[in-house]
């Protein structure tokens, strides 16, 4: 082999090289980085633990089971509009019952708890608060929330009174827990008074 070909086969090598180093390299990265996000979604996922549309719900249930109150609202159709029907009958704040519905619909828990099936120790069977969803078909999905979790302001609570046993964020729950102190009614709007704005 004369040098002048050994020196051609030296270049091809040497683009071969950079070709790799440049476009192939790269690419082989990106696939990599879309592989391990798409893992990360995969495992950071919202976890529900009931998944519905609020077309679907007809009545809203929050119980303070250890107080002994309860505020409730429900409707006869997903095309009707709300009524409070606890503690006391009243017509409702449609667009307040509306923002309470739609993030309920899909409620998140933080973790399932599968290391046990004695659930007597968790406060779940004589919970401190029940949050129901009834749907138009006649479905009942009821969370019972009992003790305090230790991490994470966190609370154990069940699905329906049965195993698997989950915690749920406290900040999730808040805003429902909430209504037993304000409960979603209409408030009527202030008339003006005529004396009041005449011109003098």
């Amino acid at each position: 082999m004369n040098k002048k070909t050994t020196y051609v086969l030296l270049g091809a090598l040497a683009l071969l090289v950079i070709y790799v180093v440049a476009v192939q390299q790269p690419a082989a990265n990106v696939a990599a980085t879309q592989t391990v996000v798409a893992q990360s979604a995969s495992v950071t996922a919202p976890k529900t633990l009931w998944s519905l549309t609020v077309d679907q719900v007809v009545g809203v249930t929050v119980a303070d089971v250890a107080g002994g109150r309860t505020t409730a609202f429900s409707r006869p159709s997903p095309t009707e509009g709300w009524a409070v029907t606890a503690p006391e009958p009243g017509p409702a704040d449609q667009l307040l019952v509306a923002n309470q519905v739609a993030p309920l619909g899909n409620l998140t828990y933080m973790t399932e708890i599968t290391s046990t099936t004695d659930l007597n120790g968790f406060g779940v069977f004589a919970p401190t608060y029940q949050i129901s969803v009834t749907l138009a078909n006649g479905t009942t999905y009821r969370l019972d929330v009992g003790s305090p979790a230790p991490l994470n302001n966190t609370l154990y609570a069940v699905v329906n009174g049965q195993a698997p046993l989950y915690t749920v964020s406290s900040a999730s729950l808040q805003s429902y827990l909430d209504l037993l102190d304000a409960p979603p009614y209409l408030q009527p709007t202030a008339t003006p008074d005529p004396a009041a704005t005449a011109a003098p």
